[in-house]
């Protein structure tokens, strides 16, 4: 696993990066480490990823890819920072606070975290960079931008879930890939990571749009709801507060449920975690836990210098065209369901 990382995070930028170690050493930007980026799904046996890939490592894989386009240490720093107010659990705790579709509501507390950190804050002064030259990542369109654009956040989270969870790809086709791409000027003037051989691009969104559709899967809806509404019925009963999810990493919190002393709560937490298929329904079934929720949809058209003209991949390749609007018009009106029940959720979803 570790080797694999390394080796990935080379084929993203080569070059020394001794400058950047100082920051990802704060304790700050260490706490990522006890972070998945799979938002709980690593804990249930619905899924089997390679290894856990945590929140530092894809926040150093941002830096790299921004470093490698760019070589702006502000905008490096800006990619690094950019998952800094992440909890533990990641965009289950954005499902608890209602935002499921666009999975931001915790990027509130970014500059907070920042400004908080003496280390991060003392290397800035050190550097000569201004806090709210690194505290909001759309300052920097290569570091994020909207859909269906490539940024660097989305171009590093589809190579690693790609590599380390689903395994659609290797480190080869990874090299391959990322060797044709480069920065150009997007339709509104704004720079844009994009392809200059339209066979690669076609093979980078082909094989995504998988991973797109995994994202958004039965399974993936289920097991990050189900993290949502435990961690909401523990706070309801005493058990548990917000500030756990950034003072505890996962295996942790897994831990301190474990020794819960109430009985309902660990009926329904050992057969989350023994539960191994999820089914859907038009409505509700009887003691089983369902729920409804509209995810957000991740795809990317990137830009593509074909012929000599500049344009999306959906202009030079209808079929991809055809999938992504296809993805695109996918409702999730079905319940999905877990065979076990929970009293409280079924309960609170009647009222």
């Amino acid at each position: 696993m570790d080797n694999e990382i390394a080796v990935y995070h080379q084929l993203l930028c080569d070059e020394d990066l001794a400058w950047l170690e100082a920051y990802i050493k704060t304790p700050a930007m260490q706490r990522l480490k006890g972070v998945s980026m799979n938002c709980g799904t690593d804990y249930s046996p619905l899924f089997s990823p390679c290894y856990m890939y945590d929140t530092l490592s894809h926040s150093i894989g941002i830096a790299r890819i921004l470093w490698h386009f760019s070589h702006d240490r502000s905008m490096t720093l800006c990619g690094l920072f950019h998952d800094i107010a992440t909890p533990s659990f990641k965009h289950c705790i954005d499902f608890m606070y209602g935002d499921a579709s666009t999975q931001e509501a915790t990027e509130a507390l970014t500059s907070q975290l920042i400004s908080q950190s003496n280390e991060i804050m003392a290397l800035l002064k050190r550097d000569g960079i201004a806090l709210e030259a690194v505290n909001e990542d759309r300052l920097y369109p290569l570091a994020n931008n909207p859909t269906p654009r490539l940024s660097a956040d989305r171009l590093e989270y589809t190579f690693s879930s790609g590599l380390g969870f689903y395994r659609i790809w290797d480190l080869q086709t990874i090299q391959e890939i990322y060797g044709h791409m480069q920065v150009f000027q997007a339709e509104d003037g704004q720079p844009e990571i994009g392809f200059d051989d339209l066979a690669t691009a076609r093979t980078y969104v082909h094989q995504a749009l998988k991973l797109w559709q995994l994202f958004v899967s039965e399974a993936d809806r289920a097991v990050m709801q189900f993290w949502t509404d435990l961690f909401a019925c523990l706070v309801q009963k005493g058990y548990f507060q917000a500030e756990m999810l950034y003072r505890l990493s996962e295996r942790e919190i897994l831990t301190y449920l474990e020794t819960l002393p109430d009985p309902e709560i660990q009926a329904v937490y050992q057969a989350f975690r023994s539960c191994r298929q999820v089914v859907t329904s038009t409505c509700p079934i009887p003691d089983h836990y369902c729920i409804q929720v509209s995810p957000k949809k991740r795809y990317i058209l990137p830009l593509v210098m074909h012929q000599g003209k500049l344009a999306r991949l959906d202009t030079w390749d209808e079929e991809i065209a055809l999938a992504v609007e296809a993805f695109k018009a996918q409702r999730f009106d079905d319940y999905v369901c877990f065979d076990f029940d929970f009293p409280w959720v079924r309960t609170k979803n009647q009222a």
